[in-house]
C-alpha cells in the first residue's frame, strides 16, 4: 500500500493506491490495482469543524488490461466531540459487466470512533 499525503493551506490531498497480489510458482505479479485519490478543505466551516471533500477511487484489472470500475464521492466530514467524526456522502459508482457500464448511486453516512 503506497499513501501520499500532502496540503497546500486551500487544500489537502490524499492518495491511496492498494495493489492486490496472487502467485503462480515462484514470481509475484500485480492483478488488480485500487487507487483513491481525495481532496478535502482543511480548514473549519463551523464551530463542529465541517470539511468538504471530494474523491474519486478508480479500479484497473491488470489482467483484463482495462478499467473495471469507478467511484466518485461528494460529501462532509465533521468532529462531533474530540474522539468521534462524522461524515455524510453520495457515491455515484460505475462498474463493468459484460462489456456494459452500470451506475448505483448512494447515499451514506459513517461514524467513527478514534481511541
Amino acid at each position: 500500500m503506497i499513501i501520499v499525503s500532502f496540503s497546500t493551506g486551500v487544500f489537502a490531498f490524499n492518495s491511496d493506491d492498494f495493489q492486490y497480489w496472487h502467485t503462480e510458482s515462484v514470481t509475484w505479479q500485480v492483478d488488480k490495482n485500487l487507487s483513491k485519490f481525495t481532496v478535502r478543505i482543511p480548514f473549519k466551516l463551523t464551530k463542529f469543524d465541517i470539511h468538504p471533500f471530494v474523491a474519486d477511487e478508480i479500479f484497473a484489472d491488470f489482467e483484463e488490461n482495462e478499467m473495471n470500475k469507478n467511484r466518485l464521492y461528494s460529501g462532509i466530514e465533521w468532529k462531533f466531540v474530540k474522539s468521534w467524526r462524522g461524515k455524510m456522502f453520495y457515491l455515484w459508482q460505475c462498474s463493468k459487466r459484460n462489456g456494459k457500464w452500470i451506475d448505483t448511486h448512494v447515499l451514506g453516512t459513517q461514524i467513527k470512533f478514534f481511541f
